[in-house]
């Protein structure tokens, strides 16, 4: 479909159903191919004409598939147990990489020479190129992984269900790595830019900060209690972390010292840092609050006549979006606390801001998505469409 107008541009015929299992769609960087698979086939067509170009045939149904960086290579997995690499100009098969099970997550290195293979029931493998043309498996320490992927060409993490994630240098052989353990399994985790710390939380309820020195992990900081979430600032010199209690506390993430503790009469849903980390957004069941991060003062307060569903702020977090149970739609300047109404805006499930923050898209129900000029309010359009279930605006 051509976003703009709505005309549609091609029709793919495949004659069988689409599996949603599989990746379904990819479009690839410069618009010019597709790839998607349909059962045990993986196609490429041409985006111009709609014409089918290649397709690439498996004895059993795909899992997943993904293209090389300059799209001369295509990595797909199947049920059979094997990862397959393809030349996508010719079609010709040129390795095929042999699992013992299943595999569940495939990836190129990020310099493409090396390939991950994470399968349901054996340790994940990293596969390198001889010089005879045939690829050798590098198994990746003794436990299965619930997923891995590569941190750079010479470190890859691994994460598992027994609460324990792994970061392994496999520059060389025998590998080192680091290691770091929770009690519970692993819901989630993040890095800074640099990679010298990593962000961990658990299913027991605890998130764990951990400074990354040479092959191993140095605990620097425990957060505990009835955690929500966290989250690094923009700087990744400090670490905000709200939970159910009704605070929030902000704590450098060098030394883990507590800045400041946020408090709030009921559970905190979530935060978010502003103008530059200099202040601090969180909401609860029945308010909005902006703080300043050098004295945790209050700045702004929003009360709410509902419990926000979702809340946003634009890219410049000049701006504030909450959709609440009720179906209204708020919005907010966060400097000044002025609020912009969204005119008729009514049983509003959703609510997102363009890129450049200048509009916001909602949805209403299932049948109405309406574009909103964020700075005055004003209706700009209406887009209607039986059984709408999710709304987004493409980056320009």
């Amino acid at each position: 479909w051509d976003s703009t107008s709505g005309v549609q541009l091609l029709r793919l015929d495949h004659g069988k159903k689409l599996h949603e299992s599989s990746p379904k769609v990819t479009l690839i960087a410069n618009e010019t191919e597709i790839s998607t698979t349909d059962d045990t086939l993986v196609r490429i067509w041409n985006v111009s004409d709609g014409k089918e170009i290649r397709r690439f045939a498996h004895p059993k149904p795909v899992v997943g598939a993904v293209f090389s960086s300059d799209q001369r290579k295509l990595l797909t997995w199947c049920e059979d147990h094997t990862v397959r690499i393809w030349d996508t100009a010719s079609g010709n098969e040129l390795a095929n990489l042999k699992e013992c099970t299943r595999v569940k997550q495939a990836a190129w290195s990020p310099n493409e020479k090396e390939i991950l293979s994470v399968s349901s029931e054996r340790p994940p493998q990293v596969w390198k190129p001889l010089q005879n043309g045939s690829w050798a498996p590098m198994v990746i320490g003794a436990t299965v992984a619930q997923d891995a992927f590569f941190r750079s060409d010479d470190w890859l993490w691994t994460r598992s269900q027994d609460g324990t994630a792994r970061l392994f240098s496999i520059a060389n052989s025998p590998y080192q790595y680091a290691i770091l353990r929770h009690r519970a399994e692993i819901l989630d985790w993040t890095d800074t830019q640099k990679g010298d710390r990593i962000l961990t939380a658990s299913e027991d309820g605890t998130a764990e900060l951990w400074g990354v020195v040479t092959n191993r992990f140095v605990p620097s900081q425990q957060i505990s209690g009835d955690l929500a979430g966290a989250k690094f600032s923009h700087d990744s010199s400090r670490l905000l972390a709200w939970s159910n209690d009704g605070a929030a506390q902000l704590s450098k993430t060098s030394d883990g010292s507590q800045l400041l503790i946020l408090h709030h009469a009921k559970a905190v849903l979530g935060a978010e840092f502003l103008d530059n980390d200099h202040k601090i957004l969180t909401w609860s069941d029945n308010a909005i609050t902006v703080w300043g991060t050098d004295d945790g003062k209050q700045l702004l307060s929003f009360n709410l006549r509902s419990k926000p569903v979702h809340v946003e702020v634009s890219a410049d977090t000049s701006e504030i979006l909450a959709v609440l149970e009720n179906g209204t739609a708020n919005l907010w300047n966060s400097s000044n606390g002025l609020p912009v109404e969204l005119h008729n805006a009514q049983h509003v499930t959703q609510g997102i801001f363009s890129l450049d923050g200048n509009r916001i898209l909602t949805r209403s129900g299932d049948e109405k998505a309406d574009l909103w000029d964020s700075h005055t309010g004003v209706l700009q359009n209406t887009f209607v469409q039986a059984k709408l279930r999710d709304v987004a605006v493409s980056p320009n």
